[in-house]
């Protein structure tokens, strides 16, 4: 009888340890479940916000590339007045030379 008193024991430690184990490694899992959620969620709003920072960083190539078509035709414009100037100058200097010469000549 005490045999099978020592089996019973026996067999019921195995059970209690088997579902003891089978707890720790549920929470186990359920632990690793919970992290890998809240990652997946840190990932989602990494994206999104990197996203959105791609987004932003476009707007501003494209706001800087029309700024500098303006600057380069601003540029482009005051090189010619520039050239006009320089041209309409030399031509009254001549003009204001021959009229030198004709005045010195009349002389």
């Amino acid at each position: 009888m005490t045999g099978i008193l020592v089996g019973g024991l026996i067999i019921a430690a195995v059970l209690v340890i088997w579902v003891v184990l089978q707890s720790t490694q549920a929470q186990r899992t359920q632990g690793v479940e919970t992290q890998m959620s809240e990652l997946r969620r840190d990932l989602q709003a990494l994206i999104s916000v990197q996203s959105q920072n791609a987004g932003q960083l476009s707007a501003i190539g494209q706001t800087v590339a029309q700024r500098l078509d303006s600057v380069t035709k601003t540029l482009q414009d005051g090189v010619t007045q520039s050239a006009q100037i320089a041209a309409n100058s030399q031509t009254q200097m001549t003009e204001q030379l021959k009229s030198s010469q004709q005045a010195l000549g009349e002389i």
